[in-house]
């Protein structure tokens, strides 16, 4: 009886947080961001040289190894900022740029912003890739 009765109060809770946490901003944002992120790459090639990128990121990072597909936003952007996406550093330039260099940083712990948290799991040959302006670097 009791053991029914505990079954049905966690359902309910489940029931009840469920859209509660589905909703929340974070995760809200982190799901938009891979709608975002497909297209981007979707109107990337490595021949292209036109920048038909019409979203909110500027470049996109992959690293196939960790499964991290991510978008960058714009060093003004207010979601520029590890709590939200990884973050472009100052100093950061792209390679359209001679000898270009991107400083990155993200969380590696358990949040859904946790972007590096795999980043033990790499190898010296480990591929990472660069969506920016049409060119897969």
């Amino acid at each position: 009886m009791i053991k029914n009765r505990l079954i049905g109060y966690t359902l309910i809770i489940i029931s009840i947080l469920l859209p509660i946490i589905s909703y929340h901003p974070v995760i809200y944002r982190i799901i938009a961001n891979k709608k975002e992120i497909k297209s981007y790459i979707n109107k990337t090639s490595i021949n292209n040289q036109e920048d038909t990128h019409k979203s909110n990121y500027i470049a996109v990072l992959e690293i196939p190894e960790i499964n991290l597909i991510e978008g960058l936003v714009p060093q003004d952007s207010p979601y520029n900022n590890i709590k939200y996406n990884i973050e472009i550093l100052d100093g950061s330039t792209f390679p359209s740029q001679t000898n270009s260099i991107l400083f990155l940083a993200a969380h590696n712990g358990n949040s859904p912003v946790s972007y590096f948290k795999n980043l033990e799991k790499l190898t010296k040959n480990s591929k990472v890739y660069l969506f920016y302006n049409g060119i897969k670097y």
